[in-house]
């Protein structure tokens, strides 16, 4: 079949933004939560993303940004609404600057105007990562 081109392609105004609505449908549904953790003395934390609309949780990966202190390994957590683990990274004791870490949960739906949590952890302090979450919207909203 030919491509209609672009002037027979559905089309929606986003914010005064004329947009081809079968190319972003799927782009608007897709969300990705990115988060700096630490893992130095008193940083270490629990923190909640709340979804005001409901949504499924697809992906979680993360990535050294501060070499770990090569003492122990650093752990960071992804949790569901009911307060069960779904998934788990690992660093290990000494992890060097841009090592990544990703897992593949199986996907978990979110309730709206609910959360989930992310906690990291490691026994003797040192180091840094970026933690990106991945999920997709449920209905249109």
């Amino acid at each position: 079949m030919p491509n209609p081109g672009l002037r027979q392609q559905p089309r929606a105004t986003l914010g005064n933004v004329t947009v081809q609505t079968s190319d972003v449908h799927a782009d608007l549904k897709v969300f990705r939560d990115i988060i700096e953790v630490s893992f130095e003395s008193g940083e270490q934390t629990t923190l909640k993303f709340y979804c005001q609309q409901a949504c499924q949780i697809t992906g979680f990966e993360a990535q050294v940004t501060k070499a770990l202190a090569a003492t122990d390994a650093g752990t960071i957590q992804l949790i569901d609404n009911t307060g069960t683990t779904q998934a788990t990274i690992t660093f290990s004791a000494g992890s060097t600057q841009t090592t990544e870490g990703i897992q593949n949960p199986t996907p978990f739906n979110i309730p709206a105007n609910s959360y989930y949590r992310i906690t990291w952890a490691k026994t003797t302090a040192g180091g840094k990562a970026t933690v990106q979450v991945t999920g997709v919207r449920n209905g249109n909203g």
